[in-house]
């Protein structure tokens, strides 16, 4: 019974991901017009701006699976093609490897006092869906509901991505107990 369970919650996981990305992109369609759409064939038109941009996003937030997860949304939404997004994913992936480097070098124990332990996935995800419901319930301009949504889309996108994680995770330590 404890294994239809983790079933249950590995595709609740998966059904919130999907929600987040699906909303994330509808706050990019929602927000912006030209002017982003413009920014980023301007980054990525060739695919060495795109690998740049994806390793040096995946360096500051410290997550290939956000930068990615951010790049597919920017996909959906229509402001990037599939071809300026190659590059982009190709950075996120070497700036992972770059990113676990200077984390290793710069900070072997980062304990809470440390910024990295802000940029973490599980840190990260309630705050934008706490800057997301500011933004949408009490910040009244004209673009704050659309922003609002985008980071309430990046939370729940990142809630159902550590759900999974949770879910596999126990699976695993349940598999190796046996």
């Amino acid at each position: 019974m404890d294994m239809f369970y983790r079933i249950v919650s590995l595709l609740g996981g998966l059904a919130l991901f999907l929600y987040g990305m699906r909303i994330m992109g509808d706050g990019l369609k929602n927000c912006s017009g030209n002017a982003m759409r413009i920014a980023l064939k301007k980054v990525t038109d060739k695919p060495i701006k795109g690998f740049l941009l994806g390793l040096l996003v995946t360096c500051m937030i410290q997550s290939s699976t956000a930068t990615i997860v951010l790049t597919v949304g920017l996909v959906g939404a229509g402001f990037l093609t599939f071809r300026q997004s190659v590059g982009v994913v190709f950075g996120a992936n070497v700036g992972t490897a770059i990113t676990a480097q200077i984390i290793r070098l710069m900070d072997l124990k980062a304990g809470t006092g440390s910024i990295l332990y802000f940029f973490k996935s599980d840190n990260l995800a309630p705050i934008a869906l706490i800057v997301g419901i500011i933004l949408i319930m009490f910040v009244h301009t004209g673009s704050s509901n659309a922003i609002g949504t985008i980071f309430i889309g990046f939370g729940v996108l990142f809630v159902g991505l550590m759900n999974m994680s949770a879910a596999v995770n126990y699976s695993v330590t349940l598999s190796h107990r046996c």
